[in-house]
């Protein structure tokens, strides 16, 4: 049984599958380009880690395609690191790819850290001001809920605001299973 991803993300608190990507629906624009309130960036990303794993816990139906349940992936510093540093790059920079413009994509940032992959998956999105929106955002997108889904074992979280940025708020998830 597939739980809903409103179901799934309303749970209190305590995956090469290639790159996807979520851009800002019109209820993310613009009145939702305020920071995000008091909360750390490492308390907002321990709240993703959280909801990712509620989320990989259910069945998920995945555009037409049903997903099993998969094991809870960890926080690695390595791809918390690439991950970080791209969302802060693209907010600063302001544009937002996978690839940057000089034509680095995920699995260079990966391999800059030092982690060793056997394969990643990445998701990124803009525009969402909270974690229960950007993850409602990818797992509405096959794409992105497929790469949710993977069978992944370590998981990186990066975010970033950038008020002069087009879209504010920026949010990178780097998967991967080591070698």
């Amino acid at each position: 049984m597939s739980v809903s991803p409103a179901t799934a993300l309303t749970s209190p608190e305590p995956a090469h599958a290639g790159p996807t990507t979520t851009y800002p629906s019109e209820a993310a624009l613009p009145e939702d380009r305020q920071p995000l309130p008091r909360m750390t960036v490492g308390k907002i990303l321990k709240r993703m880690l959280h909801l990712v794993n509620v989320v990989r816990a259910l069945p998920q139906k995945c555009g037409k395609r049903l997903m099993p349940a998969v094991p809870a992936v960890k926080r690695n510093k390595r791809l918390n690191k690439a991950a970080r540093k791209y969302a802060k790059k693209m907010a600063r920079k302001d544009w937002f790819a996978h690839d940057d413009p000089k034509g680095n994509g995920p699995g260079d940032r990966i391999d800059k850290t030092g982690y060793r992959w056997s394969r990643w998956g990445e998701n990124i999105a803009a525009g969402y001001d909270e974690v229960p929106r950007v993850l409602l955002g990818w797992l509405a997108s096959p794409g992105h809920c497929r790469t949710l889904m993977g069978s992944y074992k370590h998981v990186g979280f990066g975010y970033a605001y950038d008020a002069d940025s087009t879209y504010g708020h920026y949010w990178v998830q780097d998967f991967a299973s080591p070698k």
